[in-house]
């Protein structure tokens, strides 16, 4: 409204006077009435019963309220000591904790189910922000479900300190993947490319990757940066998953760890295993891999990407036009994966010019295409979307594909936002690369590490590619070579023992490993060697005949009635229990031939809801827009 509009407006009627002392009792009085009217009345609902619950147990130090951010969530902090090894009265970290409350009267509760997104590296406030009350429903609202931003990420404080603002993270994560991918780099026969300059192109992109990975390390530099950069190591997180259980008043871990929180989940079980109750490892990571040799757990994570690859392709021409916008009638998973090619070696000879766009004007590269399908790997609830992609792109339109590649481009702003939010607290919203290197480069050997030369990354680099024939390895091998510098030592790490006959203690309770039969980057052969070493006593292992990252890539009815009675009834399934995804989900479209199941029961059927519910939460905190 305008100031000359202002100005037209007749001035306000005056108050009637009142003592200024009578009038703040009276508002203070019924103040007080309306908040407590509002708790009885909250506290006699359902939902309010956890709630309370939750606030009031007897058995917490933690304080927790309404989280400024989403007052249906509760918020706590809890200090820790920066240093198990040598803690001090002034050497604290202060973990940032977001609750969804059971739903449930007290006697029912089950008490508090941690859980990890992954990353490493992502946050778990926002992850409960996200898709904690979907996934609070898989096991009924009997659980308060909890998670925690670890050392190092969000609003877990000290920050890193890595990059002066979100904007600075965002950019250098950018400038990494603006350097295209060696695919592109090698440069098209087309354009004159010989064999030699191809090789020679392939390596100056190498030269520049190395320095790009240089300068992350020297901007955490444990000389510069806070202590914190040298006590962000999983095991250090594992204890204080111990800290929290404490606090909450808890004797026991009950948890559900997704991706690298499978890592986490299996190193807590490790060092504690005596405070197992009910985990679930989702997605397994080979931990043994990760912490003792980073370059084979860079090859092990590649070994079924192949597979889910294919596994879009020939979804998409089972599926035909219908349900898939890159298929024709007449298609086959061989053509498709060869105009996937072609496009490719198309957009390398001649990027395509995008004018306008979500994030504004550029080039769409093969890289970027590249980059968007290795996303799209992760979820099939996507691969409709990146089917419609590559069809516009097909067609000369890669205005869409282009804005879905770089839809990060809209958080590059150097205005530091460190405490201009909710929690006046520093927060990072944006990417959580420097997140990822303190907790990734601390757990693995630097042994393994050692040679840091660009010859020996080129050379991974080609043998991951030929090995693994994943059309990804590149990105994969981009991403764990971020290590190669690093210069931080953990004050404490867990590398072992893996195995039951290299030392590995008993559990108090059998944890269920999990894995798709086609993960793109967390294979089965992972959770079975996992499940192995810990054994029939500490383990057992559940496979799904499906596609994607974690079971809620791909839902399956019968998973979801193993895990719920699992965490309500502690039933252990028998090792190596096999279950289907639920059909209709890849591609789905009207004509769609879905096979016939029996009838499901009311209670089933409200589960496999509830199940995709989560799918889909979980796949929007992951992807956003794909």
């Amino acid at each position: 409204m305008g100031s000359k509009e202002i100005e037209k407006l007749p001035a306000p009627a005056a108050a009637p006077a009142e003592p200024t002392r009578g009038r703040r009792n009276r508002y203070a009085l019924l103040l007080g009435v309306v908040v407590l009217a509002g708790l009885r009345l909250f506290a006699w609902s359902r939902e309010g019963q956890g709630w309370m619950q939750a606030v009031l147990n007897p058995r917490t130090t933690l304080f927790w309220y309404p989280c400024p951010d989403d007052s249906t969530t509760l918020c706590s902090f809890l200090n820790v000591p920066l240093d198990y090894m040598d803690p001090r009265p002034n050497e604290t970290v202060s973990l940032a904790l977001r609750m969804i409350p059971a739903t449930v009267s007290p006697k029912e509760q089950l008490g508090y189910l941690f859980t990890n997104p992954g990353g490493p590296g992502g946050s778990g406030t926002a992850a409960v922000a996200s898709y904690g009350r979907k996934l609070a429903a898989i096991v009924e609202g009997r659980y308060n479900v909890l998670s925690w931003d670890p050392r190092s990420v969000n609003l877990t404080a000290p920050a890193l300190g890595c990059f002066s603002t979100d904007g600075d993270a965002n950019r250098f994560v950018r400038d990494i993947e603006h350097l295209g991918l060696p695919f592109e780099a090698r440069g098209s026969p087309s354009l004159g490319f010989s064999t030699n300059a191809s090789l020679a192109a392939e390596y100056a992109w190498t030269v520049k990757l190395d320095a790009f990975e240089q300068a992350l390390a020297s901007s955490c530099d444990p000389d510069a940066a806070h202590k914190i950069v040298r006590a962000s190591s999983t095991a250090f997180v594992a204890r204080d998953m111990k800290r929290i259980l404490e606090a909450l008043g808890e004797k026991k871990l009950s948890y559900w760890g997704f991706s690298y929180g499978t890592i986490l989940g299996a190193t807590f079980s490790a060092m504690f295993p005596d405070l197992v109750e009910r985990v679930i490892l989702d997605g397994v990571s080979d931990a043994d891999s990760y912490t003792n040799d980073f370059w084979e757990w860079g090859r092990s994570g590649m070994s079924d990407t192949r597979k889910t690859f294919e596994g879009f392709f020939s979804a998409c021409a089972k599926s035909g036009p219908a349900g898939c916008a890159f298929a024709a009638n007449d298609s086959t998973a061989e053509g498709l994966e060869e105009r996937y090619h072609d496009l490719l070696e198309k957009l390398r000879q001649e990027p395509l010019p995008v004018s306008h766009s979500d994030v504004g004007p550029g080039i769409l590269t093969p890289s970027d295409v590249e980059y968007t399908m290795f996303h799209a790997l992760y979820a099939p609830s996507t691969w409709p979307n990146m089917a419609r992609l590559l069809a516009e792109t097909e067609r000369g339109n890669g205005t869409s594909m282009y804005a879905t590649a770089n839809v990060a481009s809209g958080k590059l702003a150097r205005k530091d936002p460190a405490r201009h939010n909710p929690f006046h607290r520093a927060m990072s919203t944006g990417s959580s690369i420097a997140s990822t290197a303190a907790i990734m480069c601390s757990d693995t050997d630097p042994e393994a590490l050692r040679d840091t030369s660009t010859r020996t990354l080129s050379q991974y680099m080609h043998d991951l590619r030929k090995e693994s024939r994943s059309p990804t390895a590149d990105i994969w091998a981009i991403w764990i070579s971020t290590c190669r510098h690093w210069k931080a030592k953990a004050i404490e790490t867990y590398r072992g023992p893996w195995t039951v006959a290299d030392g590995l203690k008993k559990t108090n309770f059998p944890i269920i490993f999990f894995s798709q039969t086609a993960d793109p980057v967390t294979p089965l052969k992972a959770a079975e060697k996992m499940a192995a070493g810990f054994g029939n006593s500490s383990a057992t292992l559940v496979k799904q005949n499906g596609f994607g990252h974690c079971s809620l890539a791909h839902p399956s009815l019968c998973t979801a009635k193993i895990f719920r009675s699992y965490f309500l009834e502690g039933k252990v399934p028998a090792w190596n229990t096999t279950c289907d995804s639920d059909d209709g989900f890849l591609f789905p479209h009207p004509d769609a031939k879905v096979r016939e199941v029996e009838a499901l029961s009311v209670e089933d059927a409200e589960l496999r809801r509830r199940m995709w519910d989560l799918s889909r939460s979980f796949k929007e905190a992951r992807l956003g827009p794909l």
